[in-house]
């Protein structure tokens, strides 16, 4: 699909965010997939990864991916967050609660998010500090909490009619305010009518997105 000029500005936007996330090929002699590359094969998009200077590899990756293969652009920023958080955590800098929030406030431009479920999968259980001790990690309710500001929930809600006829009704709820952003209502949901109500939600100016 050929990209609108506001999915254009967000995948610029979210190379150059992605930038200190992983190295861009790895060192010889180090892991091979603890990187962009790395990222891009392990989700089959090997062949759009072109080299060279890291932010436009990274830009064009992006590019290439949500054009050719949009089905696959959340596999991709999946499994990077997934690298990242190891990765990071290795250099003893992990992912920041703010780089995460960024991650999603630019995701949402392209309907898109990090899914929650991958964040927790991967986040260490426990830290450390030698000589057996441990800390527990931070816990997945203390995560949600400091990502507040950048999630939004949405689900299916079924009302009977005095008539018996069931409808069904999509809500969108900021998470932080608890605000309802957008409600619809409709007797049959077909995958494109859900998919339509999130970018109505969170609309943004002539953007025609396609999210995996």
């Amino acid at each position: 699909m050929r990209l609108t000029l506001v999915q254009e500005q967000t995948i610029s936007e979210l190379g150059k965010h992605l930038y200190d996330f992983l190295p861009g090929q790895a060192h010889p002699f180090a892991d091979q997939l603890i990187s962009f590359q790395g990222a891009a094969h392990a989700v089959h998009l090997g062949q759009y990864w072109q080299g060279g200077s890291k932010q436009p590899a990274v830009v064009s990756l992006l590019r290439t991916t949500l054009e050719n293969r949009s089905d696959s652009f959340c596999d991709l920023i999946n499994e990077i967050v997934r690298k990242a958080l190891a990765y990071r955590n290795t250099k003893g800098t992990p992912l920041t609660r703010e780089e995460i929030q960024s991650l999603n406030e630019l995701l949402l431009k392209l309907s898109l998010r990090v899914s929650p479920r991958t964040v927790r999968k991967y986040l260490p259980k426990r830290l450390d500090r030698g000589r057996g001790g441990h800390v527990p990690s931070q816990r997945w309710r203390t995560f949600v909490r400091n990502q507040a500001q950048a999630i939004v929930a949405c689900d299916f809600c079924v009302v009977v009619t005095a008539t018996f006829r069931l409808l069904y009704v999509f809500v969108v709820m900021e998470h932080a305010t608890r605000r309802i952003l957008h409600t619809n209502v409709t007797a049959h949901p077909t995958a494109q009518w859900t998919l339509q109500q999130p970018r109505e939600a969170v609309p943004r100016p002539n953007a025609t997105c396609s999210p995996a």
